[in-house]
């Protein structure tokens, strides 16, 4: 038996990419403001996916579409914050201990941020090496950052007198065309979300160093970026 969980929810309750942009919003003194924000480049992830079909792209990966944002007002040690103030979901502890000491092969597979998958991983006493989540480098952050203007100053408060449908074709234009040409460019290209195909990739090739058949495996997850990993254990028996 092999065991591929999801983290934020069956694993941690809270939202920390949500809380991060928050926490952002409060040392801005805009909260509010950055709360919308969060929604609305979230609201633009599912457009992605679910209507324009976008090649390539997977649930979750709104954690490349806000990256920028957080290298450029976030420290890593406030992301580490959020997280060790997070209690695990009941039960994950004794879960997990359970796992381990039966010797059961246990991987988190997540779309969180690397400051927040290995901080509740070392809460679960999971060893880090069997985590599979998005890495996030703050070392190259641009040190011009004048292209997040266009966004917080025309395109956000376009979407919140009119929605998100005023905004989708230049939303488009920013995150795919200016923010790749941008200083944002190196950053936006490194960070690779570990969600949708890319969940059920990470199981395929664990499954083959361990020399595991998909019946062999049990998954857990319980949203939109999990289904392909689901799907793929389900239809393998």
């Amino acid at each position: 038996m092999i065991c591929f969980f999801d983290l934020e929810g069956p694993l941690c309750p809270i939202d920390h990419a949500a809380d991060v942009i928050e926490g952002i919003g409060r040392k801005l003194g805009k909260e509010q403001d950055f709360y919308q924000l969060f929604k609305m480049i979230s609201d633009y992830d599912d457009e992605l996916f679910l209507v324009d079909k976008k090649e390539g792209y997977w649930p979750g990966d709104t954690l490349k579409l806000i990256a920028p944002i957080v290298v450029s007002f976030a420290v890593e040690e406030e992301m580490v914050a959020i997280s060790q103030k997070a209690e695990p979901t009941e039960g994950a502890v004794e879960l997990f201990d359970y796992l381990h000491k039966k010797d059961i092969p246990t991987f988190i597979i997540s779309t969180s941020y690397s400051q927040h998958a290995h901080t509740i991983a070392e809460k679960l006493s999971h060893p880090i090496e069997n985590v599979r989540c998005t890495k996030l480098d703050f070392s190259l952050k641009p040190q011009n950052t004048d292209v997040l203007n266009q966004l917080f100053d025309d395109i956000f408060p376009r979407f919140l007198k009119n929605g998100l449908t005023e905004v989708k074709r230049d939303l488009d234009k920013y995150f795919f065309d200016e923010i790749p040409k941008s200083d944002f460019g190196p950053i936006f290209e490194d960070t690779i979300v570990c969600g949708g195909g890319r969940k059920k990739e990470n199981v395929i090739d664990i499954l083959q160093e361990y020399s595991c058949e998909p019946d062999e495996a049990f998954s857990v997850g319980d949203s939109i970026t999990d289904i392909q990993m689901l799907d793929f254990i389900r239809k393998n028996g």
